[in-house]
């Protein structure tokens, strides 16, 4: 999302413990089309640089539109944190709006000095990474319409598009909401439902009384026949499946009349019927099919 005024949509902040989630909530950033700075992505230009400065002169500058820092304990106690929070409220200070976009991290009690009482702030452990990217391309996409017109830009996708992050970041909303609801919602049906993960992709399988009832995977096929570097292959039906076959295509396109990334769904299964969806509604349309072949399956 190129803003010709601010050298990044985003500018992350976060102690070593939370890396992990933080890497992911860039990478999901970057498949959104979002210019993020982040430190493992700057390593050239920071080679030989005084790092507390030059973090200073990003997060307390004009060069990010939002700041999000990852708040936990650890975070308020490690010097490298606090400092570029501390330039951050700097900054914020000099802006007529919002500048820092804070997300806390576990059960954490931030000072006042800090983070107002009245100041709101999301959790992470209610949001996946990819969750809280969408919620900031949302904020990026409002912020700007409040802003005066600008010239009107091609409906072409920007060069920070990134479909292999996209795909990715496609990946981990899949997995974030098949874990939270789809065995809870299968239980009383007597079905039970498993998500495993790996680097390539993330296979669902459902089973009742043991015994397979249906199954499905997203992978990138890197070995495969089909293997393409930004496509997923699916496979979806077969009980005893681990990403045998395939049935389907998923690839990350952009929407040029919506101006956003989206996946586009090839479905063998049912006559090579395209779809272009935003994530969320791939994700329901996943779980459509499973519980449609459940129930065309207990006729």
């Amino acid at each position: 999302m190129d803003d010709p005024a601010y050298t990044y949509d985003v500018a992350v902040s976060f102690a070593g413990e939370q890396r992990a989630y933080a890497e992911r909530f860039v990478r999901a950033c970057e498949g959104l089309g979002l210019k993020v700075f982040y430190d493992r992505n700057m390593t050239t230009e920071l080679w030989g640089r005084n790092l507390i400065l030059e973090f200073r002169k990003t997060y307390g500058g004009a060069q990010p539109r939002f700041f999000v820092p990852f708040i936990s304990n650890e975070y308020l106690v490690k010097p490298y944190p606090k400092d570029e929070f501390n330039a951050a409220l700097e900054q914020a200070q000099q802006r007529p709006d919002v500048y820092i976009l804070p997300v806390l991290v576990g059960d954490v009690s931030v000072p006042r000095e800090l983070l107002g009482p009245a100041i709101a702030y999301l959790q992470a452990d209610d949001h996946s990474p990819a969750e809280l990217a969408d919620r900031l391309a949302a904020k990026l996409k409002e912020t700007r319409a409040n802003a005066s017109a600008p010239l009107r830009a091609p409906r072409l996708a920007p060069t920070s598009f990134a479909p292999r992050a996209m795909l990715e970041s496609a990946l981990d909303t899949v997995e974030s909401r098949f874990r939270r609801s789809a065995a809870a919602t299968l239980e009383p049906f007597g079905y039970s439902c498993e998500v495993g993960r790996d680097e390539l992709g993330v296979d669902i399988r459902v089973t009742r009384a043991v015994e397979p009832a249906c199954s499905l995977s997203l992978w990138f096929d890197v070995n495969g026949v089909f293997r393409d570097r930004d496509r997923l292959s699916m496979s979806f039906g077969w009980p005893s499946g681990t990403r045998h076959g395939v049935n389907g295509w998923v690839s990350a396109v952009w929407d040029r009349q919506a101006g956003l990334p989206k996946v586009q769904v090839t479905d063998l299964s049912l006559g090579g019927n395209e779809q272009v969806l935003p994530v969320d509604e791939f994700v329901e349309a996943l779980w459509g099919k499973i519980i449609d072949y459940l129930e065309r399956r207990a006729r």
